[in-house]
């Protein structure tokens, strides 16, 4: 069995630690990178999302963000829509330092966009609704960083990555 051992750092994010490879800390080559996101504070993905890009943006070198609501940055939810065609908050576009679009994430991870899929025709909206949150309470914002270090890493390697 081979075993790869990859350098890490522990970013702390609310209420939980993660642990982000090295590479993320320095945003390399990017220089600086912008993560943009149209969110709402009534919408419990956004709730569930941008506190833990926040968290991991004070805590990576070079990484800004910037928060609009639906109505300013409705132009950029219009062209980053679910995969069923929506557009949708929260819409999460990173920008490099010349701002170019380097990847997005829509609405909520890819681990619970497949659960909803799969689920959301079967409960009633209430049921969904309350799975949904405890999915995002026993996530505790995991995948969000997971899928956003991974967004990072690929914006410093290539062409736009999108989820």
């Amino acid at each position: 069995m081979l075993v790869v051992v990859l350098p890490v750092a522990v970013v702390l994010v609310p209420t939980v630690t993660l642990v982000v490879p090295v590479s993320v800390l320095f945003v390399s080559p990017i220089v600086s990178v912008v993560i943009v996101a149209i969110a709402e504070d009534w919408c419990g993905d956004s709730a569930n999302t941008v506190p833990y890009l926040v968290r991991l943006a004070e805590q990576v070198p070079g990484l800004e963000i910037r928060i609009a609501n639906s109505k300013d940055g409705r132009w950029l939810m219009e062209r980053h829509r679910t995969p069923d065609g929506r557009a949708a908050t929260p819409t999460i576009v990173l920008l490099d330092s010349d701002g170019e679009e380097r990847g997005c994430f829509v609405e909520r991870p890819a681990k619970l966009r497949d659960w909803v899929s799969e689920n959301k025709p079967k409960l009633s909206d209430e049921d969904f609704q309350q799975a949904k949150m405890t999915w995002y309470r026993s996530d505790r914002g995991r995948e969000t960083v997971r899928e956003m270090v991974e967004l990072l890493e690929a914006a410093g390697k290539g062409p736009t990555t999108c989820r």
